[in-house]
C-alpha cells in the first residue's frame, strides 16, 4: 500500500540520459585518445575490485586492439581480459560499428563513479555507453524535479 500526501505526490520516476566527465577514469581516458567506444553491461565489486564486462566497438581491428593496449596501460586499471569463450551465443553483443569484441576490465573502485551515481538514487536502465571521453548513462530517478539537478 502506497503513501499519500502532497510532498510524496510531487515525486515522480523520470528517466534521464546524463553525459558525464569525471577525473580518473579509464573509460574517459582510454576512449579520448583511441577511435573506439565501449559499451558496460554490467559492473560488479567483487574480491574488493570493480569488474565491468563490456563490449568494445569501432570501425577496425586494430582500432580495437589499440583501445585493448590503452586499457592495459591505464595506471587505474588492474587487468583486462578478451573474453572468448561464449556459453550462450545467444547473450552476445553486437554494438556499432564494424568489430566488437567482448572484455573484462578489472579496476579499484575509487577509480569508478558507479556508487556515486546509484547512492543518489538513480537506477541505470540501460548500457552504460563510453565513447569520444564521456559516458552516457540513461537512469530513472524516482523524486520530485525541484530535486534532481542537484543529486
Amino acid at each position: 500500500m502506497g503513501t499519500s500526501g502532497k510532498k510524496e505526490s510531487q515525486r515522480q520516476a523520470t528517466q534521464l540520459t546524463l553525459e558525464i566527465w569525471h577525473p580518473n577514469c579509464w573509460t574517459l581516458e582510454t576512449t579520448a585518445t583511441v577511435d573506439a567506444g565501449m559499451v558496460a553491461h554490467s559492473v560488479h565489486e567483487y574480491d574488493g575490485l570493480i569488474n565491468a564486462r563490456v563490449t568494445a566497438y569501432a570501425d577496425r581491428h586494430d582500432d580495437i586492439a589499440e583501445l585493448v593496449s590503452a586499457i592495459d596501460d591505464s595506471e587505474l586499471t588492474s587487468r583486462v581480459e578478451w573474453v572468448t569463450n561464449y556459453l550462450n551465443p545467444l547473450l552476445r553483443t553486437y554494438a556499432a560499428g564494424n568489430v566488437a569484441e567482448e572484455l573484462l576490465i578489472r579496476f579499484e573502485s575509487a577509480n569508478s563513479i558507479h556508487d556515486a551515481i546509484l547512492s543518489r538514487g538513480f537506477i541505470a536502465n540501460e548500457e552504460i555507453r563510453i565513447i569520444d571521453g564521456y559516458e552516457y548513462w540513461t537512469v530513472i530517478v524516482t523524486a520530485a524535479r525541484s530535486t534532481i539537478q542537484p543529486r
